[in-house]
């Protein structure tokens, strides 16, 4: 998945640079095309419940720290 891909990128890319709030910006919006992805996923019953509830936590969880870090950048 791409989107995973470049995710990992852009927070890398944010920990490396002096000025964070475009990269973690970036990281936000693949976290969004990420969570529209595996309610796709779900919704075609390519995954079970069960599944999207654990992957959609850990999504959740990435999320919470991505908008931390940015509202630190922000201070």
């Amino acid at each position: 998945m791409n989107a995973s891909l470049d995710l990992i990128i852009s927070v890398y890319k944010a920990n490396r640079q002096k000025e964070k709030k475009k990269y973690i910006a970036t990281a936000q919006e693949h976290i969004e095309l990420i969570r529209l992805l595996l309610r796709l996923l779900k919704d075609i019953k390519e995954i079970s419940l069960k599944r999207f509830i654990s992957l959609n936590e850990k999504i959740e969880m990435v999320s919470k720290q991505l908008a931390g870090w940015m509202k630190y950048q922000k201070e």
